[in-house]
């Protein structure tokens, strides 16, 4: 175990050099202190480790439209109040262990945007509402390294892409893409599609031509089902493809059309 300063255990101090390495149990019968400092890094045990009660710490912050900016020694749970929006970035997960988690509690009346260090959005945490944020790869910067959960139903990302012949979509930043007003033909579907998905991921793609019908080609990085990949947009009525990533043929597996 490795410390910035002293701690005490039920009383007692002991110097940081002596527990550069713990095995076994360790048993508390009051709180476990770091005296005049904080833990420089993390903590392994290869032990179990006993106490009354673990103090996790909290952060509060007022809503402001601004942005608060998370790292490695910031707070487990991150409180927001007030009646303004604000935007989260997680911490650098190069910087974290797999597992260590950030707790955001939105108790003011707008929603909070979690974002990873890449400011690719990963959950809109609505007021009055929880989001538990756990790390799941220590590297990248996208959100495919955390895996999110909420306390209400997760708002999905939409996000309107420019209408062209090859639509730039990135997955680490859309749960649904809406392409409206479609004036020629997609060419392809897969030169401008970025991210870094995961297994089971959903995509969306809705697309309104402008009042005539204009193929798609969907190229490598899609696939069909059971359902077919739709070819041709119909005449001034939205389309929505729903995908799920298969890791398996790394493409975006077509699974409804509606």
């Amino acid at each position: 175990m490795a410390w910035n300063s002293d701690k005490t255990i039920g009383g007692a101090t002991t110097s940081g050099a002596e527990w550069n390495t713990m095995v076994g149990v360790i048993t508390t019968s009051a709180n476990l202190v770091s005296t005049g400092g904080t833990i420089g890094g993390a903590v392994t045990v290869s032990g179990s480790v006993t106490t009354p009660n673990v103090l996790e710490g909290y952060t509060t912050t007022a809503t402001a439209a601004g942005t608060t900016t998370l790292t490695s020694s910031s707070t487990y749970m991150q409180y927001f109040t007030g009646t303004n929006t604000q935007t989260v970035v997680l911490p650098v997960t190069s910087t974290l262990v797999l597992g260590q988690q950030f707790v955001i509690v939105n108790n003011s009346t707008l929603a909070v945007t979690v974002q990873s260090s890449g400011a690719n959005n990963i959950l809109i945490v609505g007021g009055n509402t929880t989001g538990t944020f756990t790390c799941i790869l220590t590297s990248g910067t996208s959100a495919a390294s955390w895996n999110a959960q909420s306390t209400q139903n997760i708002v999905k990302r939409t996000v309107t892409v420019t209408q062209s012949a090859t639509p730039a979509i990135n997955t680490d930043n859309i749960d649904i893409a809406k392409i409206t007003g479609l004036a020629q033909a997609i060419t392809s579907m897969t030169s401008s599609l970025t991210g870094t998905p995961v297994d089971g991921q959903m995509l969306m793609i809705q697309i309104t031509d402008n009042g005539t019908a204009r193929a798609i080609t969907w190229g490598a990085s899609f696939e069909a089902s059971t359902v077919a990949l739709p070819t041709t947009t119909v005449i001034s009525t939205r389309l929505d493809s729903l995908f799920i990533y298969n890791s398996t043929t790394s493409k975006w597996r077509c699974m409804a059309v509606a």
